[in-house]
């Protein structure tokens, strides 16, 4: 009886142990940034200290055209991102039900998926122009594609004799969608938004270093070359705290619809 005990008393302690163990190893990394360029080890103009990017992040916070770069990015986006998802999700689960159509989708989806979104931008660019359209349109391709293929995924693992006994009791294509497929692939969406947060976000932030006169990206290229490296790590970091923040709240909704299948 006592074994048993153990092992399940252990378990809080030893995730305990690793949140610590996570705080330790940034507390070191940060101590060890500050104190090496002050001993002339490595080149502060190179990496800057984090005492010199707090003072930067005071005054960028503070700055209207933050805050202006920051929207205009997040606008970029939220659109491109949220048409992806609206455009993805029905095909996918069309194009999962369908072997035909499967067939015919599937070898140019990969080939798409595969190929950074990044290399279209000057296709994009000759046909949307150099404005909010062309960033637009490379977080769509960067992000609609791993959710499609997530939910391709999903399908493929759909218990065949469920679907057969929604075509016995009379259930049409979109109540078989609704009530079979979507909650079955759901953990392969989930996934699926995840990836594609991260790469749709990567995807404007190099759009906007290439093609744009304002934004994250943009200001990002122009203080990397102007070697204002307090503040570059302050933009780059804004994009950090974003994308991890969105990647966080779906991790959650995974923990929350595995738990709910459990039970």
């Amino acid at each position: 009886m006592r074994a048993p005990v153990r092992a399940r008393s252990g378990r809080p302690a030893a995730h305990g142990l690793e949140r610590w163990a996570g705080v330790i190893a940034v507390l070191v990394f940060l101590a060890l940034w500050e104190i090496l360029p002050r001993l002339g080890v490595v080149n502060e103009f190179f990496t800057s200290r984090p005492s010199l990017l707090a003072v930067a992040a005071v005054e960028v916070l503070a700055s209207a055209q933050y805050w202006s770069d920051l929207a205009l990015t997040m606008q970029e986006f939220a659109v491109g991102f949220g048409l992806a998802v609206v455009v993805a999700i029905p095909m996918g689960l069309l194009i999962g039900a369908s072997p035909i159509a499967r067939g015919i989708a599937m070898t140019p989806m990969m080939a798409l998926y595969i190929a950074p979104s990044m290399i279209l931008l000057p296709l994009l660019i000759l046909w949307l122009g150099v404005g909010l359209a062309s960033k637009i349109a490379v977080v769509f391709i960067a992000s609609y594609f791993p959710i499609v293929i997530n939910l391709l995924a999903g399908m493929d693992e759909i218990d065949g004799r469920l679907v057969r006994v929604g075509h016995v009791f009379g259930a049409s294509r979109l109540q078989l969608f609704s009530t079979i497929h979507l909650p079955a692939t759901m953990p392969h969406l989930l996934v699926g938004l995840r990836l594609a947060v991260g790469r749709g976000l990567l995807s404007v932030i190099a759009a906007e270093i290439f093609v744009s006169s304002a934004g994250i990206g943009y200001r990002i290229q122009m203080f990397g070359n102007s070697l204002r490296i307090d503040r570059l790590l302050v933009y780059a970091l804004t994009v950090s705290i974003i994308g991890y923040t969105m990647s966080r709240v779906i991790g959650l909704l995974e923990e929350r619809w595995g738990a709910r299948s459990v039970s």
